[in-house]
């Protein structure tokens, strides 16, 4: 999928009499596409990576072993937000805006982010041990507190090459780890091999992508300069804007958990983790557009015309490729959770994994809303927005999940609902925030025809739905290809740039 034009064709979501764009090898649209192409040539391993885990851990580890894992990879996540302290969006932004000094940047962040890991570490230990949960998850809750803090000094490393668009190596090392990762946690799984087992093989694969990056990143970002102490407070205070948004949004991402272990068993985690992990599975597009507009959109935050067709661009490119999955993954849940041989109860986390899927469109839409809106310098309008829509987040979880726990015995299902609706209301404040021009009616137009092209596509799906899923996924994905093509969302120039790009790309030699 291309979101770009070629010689002077109008851009997806704009109007005939835009200016046109330069489409020389050289020209920024081009870069980021290439970018993009680079990044999504890895994808499909990463995605396969990702969907054994989705496999693997319920059916080997059953409701109550993944509920707990759940559980602990919650309180790893608030240690990992802590160490991080938005230092590696800040780091990307930077290094994107001030290339000469990128190594000296780049050296200090990683030194502040070292140096938060370790102290974060110990003190969740000691809140860990003083919480006084049962063993089993508080042997998983040190381990993937470890994972979750190498996780953290991997994603600075990442920022870093970000900065300086050099995305193959972080292509090719999360591809490399992610097979890893799966290869060893199948490996002790299948041994017969519990969840202690399964946390540190998330740990051995994340040591090895630190010592790759580390060497990637002095090759190519460099590090060098002296480390100076006072230069942290700016890191710290630059970061605090992200910090603030990424702890809004784990508090909305992650306080169902613990809520859900008021009010329910591991099983119901368990259940709901399940959920999560399907949902996982077709979010690496928005995640990878994220990735290479991010400092693209920060290098032309001057310049309104070009930041503002780059900004559609990636708004309808996020609705092209996530509705589909959406209404597909609601028309087919059931089969999937058939096809990867899950134990019999997880049954019940059908319902909930159809919930969420409502919101994947939004969720990838925020993500590039909020892109938008740090490049333009307003991520703390945007953390504002964040902590409400938390707060939202958290006092309707307290309703919903008892309710829901009560009626139908899952208090999966509310906390499925209150998530997407979280959404909805983020999408609304991101829409406010963003400065006029930024998006235009064509930008919404063509979101709305792809949502309901998707939506014609999900209900042909499900009326198809007693064959096998290897013939109703491509029909469906024929069905909405056609739609798109038709509807005028995805045009021919988008595909000859692809292509080309595509051919360019591997016939030229890998830069890893």
């Amino acid at each position: 999928m291309s979101t770009g034009q070629s010689d002077g064709a109008p851009a997806v979501g704009e109007s005939d009499d835009a200016p046109s764009v330069e489409t020389g090898a050289g020209s920024p649209g081009r870069r980021i596409f290439g970018n993009f192409v680079a990044l999504s040539a890895t994808r499909p391993i990463t995605w396969l990576a990702t969907i054994g885990l989705t496999i693997l851990l319920p059916r080997y580890l059953g409701d109550v072993y993944l509920g707990k894992i759940n559980l602990a990879f919650a309180f790893a996540d608030w240690c990992g937000l802590f160490a991080s302290f938005g230092i590696a969006v800040w780091l990307a932004k930077e290094v994107a805006r001030r290339r000469e000094e990128a190594p000296s940047i780049a050296l200090n962040a990683l030194t502040l982010s070292m140096t938060l890991a370790v102290s974060v570490g110990v003190i969740g230990v000691v809140v860990a041990t003083l919480i006084g949960f049962d063993p089993l998850t508080q042997i998983l809750i040190y381990l993937l507190t470890a994972h979750m803090l190498l996780m953290v000094f991997t994603g600075v490393l990442i920022g870093a090459l970000q900065g300086v668009q050099e995305l193959r190596i972080v292509a090719v090392v999360d591809a490399v780890m992610k097979v890893s990762q799966v290869a060893m946690i199948a490996g002790v799984l299948l041994s017969g091999y519990g969840p202690v087992a399964v946390a540190l093989a998330y740990i051995a694969a994340d040591v090895l992508a630190v010592v790759w990056l580390v060497v990637a990143v002095r090759s190519r970002v460099g590090l060098q300069g002296p480390v100076r102490w006072k230069s942290w407070r700016g890191v710290l205070v630059g970061g605090m804007p992200f910090l603030v948004w990424e702890s809004a949004l784990l508090t909305y991402a992650r306080v169902d958990v613990v809520i859900l272990a008021v009010f329910a068993s591991d099983a119901v985690l368990g259940w709901y983790g399940a959920a999560y992990r399907i949902i996982a599975i077709p979010l690496f597009i928005p995640t990878v557009l994220l990735t290479v507009l991010f400092p693209a959109l920060s290098a032309a935050a001057s310049d309104d015309w070009s930041f503002n067709r780059m900004a559609r661009r990636s708004v309808v490119a996020v609705a092209l490729a996530t509705a589909p999955m959406a209404f597909g993954l609601m028309a087919v849940t059931g089969n999937l959770i058939d096809l990867f041989g899950y134990p019999a109860e997880f049954v019940n986390s059908i319902m909930p994994t159809v919930l969420l899927a409502v919101s994947l469109p939004l969720v990838g839409i925020n993500m590039m809303v909020g892109a938008i809106l740090s490049a333009k310098d307003k991520q703390r309008q945007w953390a504002i927005a964040a902590v409400i829509a938390a707060l939202s987040n958290v006092a309707l979880n307290f309703v919903a999940i008892p309710i829901t726990q009560d009626r139908f015995d899952n208090g999966a299902i509310g906390a499925a609902i209150v998530t997407s609706f979280t959404e909805v209301l983020l999408f609304v404040a991101g829409c406010i925030l963003l400065p006029a021009g930024t998006l235009d009616r064509s930008t919404y137009v063509a979101a709305g025809k792809c949502l309901a092209i998707a939506g014609v596509m999900g209900i042909l799906v499900r009326m198809i739905n007693e064959w096998s899923i290897v013939l109703t996924i491509p029909i469906g994905m024929a069905v909405y290809g056609f739609g798109v093509v038709v509807a005028g969302v995805l045009t021919r120039e988008d595909l000859t740039t692809f292509r080309s790009l595509i051919a360019r790309r591997t016939s030229g030699p890998a830069d890893v």
